[in-house]
């Protein structure tokens, strides 16, 4: 009785503690990567370093050469299709790593090559690395 019930809870447990994860992965098939690998894109002619923060963090400072797409708006795919071919690496930012791993997931099923700054700004800055204001 015992292990058939068990069986029957695992599955709601798994549910439920999954639940209690940040929605996106630390680490995913190369995707996510740190400042000092994300260092790399900010002057690779092949590579386009976006911001997708809105325009008011923006202006408290990026990364240098990033440009800025926000990615909570409507013209966002729009927007990121007229500044870059499939060929080009996309290289996301956001304050935390989380809005810029969901425009990632949203570019990557389009069909581009995209790479997301793990922990976002606020790792950027707490690495030491440079910014613009």
């Amino acid at each position: 009785m015992k292990k058939l019930l068990f069986t029957l809870l695992l599955p709601a447990l798994l549910m439920v503690a999954g639940g209690c994860r940040k929605n996106y992965p630390i680490k995913g098939a190369g995707d996510n990567i740190s400042p000092q690998e994300f260092a790399a894109y900010v002057d690779d002619p092949n590579a386009l370093v976006i911001d997708v923060r809105t325009a008011k963090e923006f202006r408290y400072g990026h990364i240098r050469n990033a440009v800025l797409i926000d990615c909570k708006t409507d013209t966002f795919l729009d927007a990121v299709k007229r500044r870059a071919d499939k060929q080009t690496t996309l290289a996301l930012y956001c304050r935390s790593g989380r809005r810029a791993y969901n425009a990632m997931q949203q570019l990557e099923a389009e069909g581009y090559q995209v790479v997301n700054l793990k922990g976002g700004y606020l790792k950027w800055i707490e690495m030491g690395m440079k910014i613009v204001k």
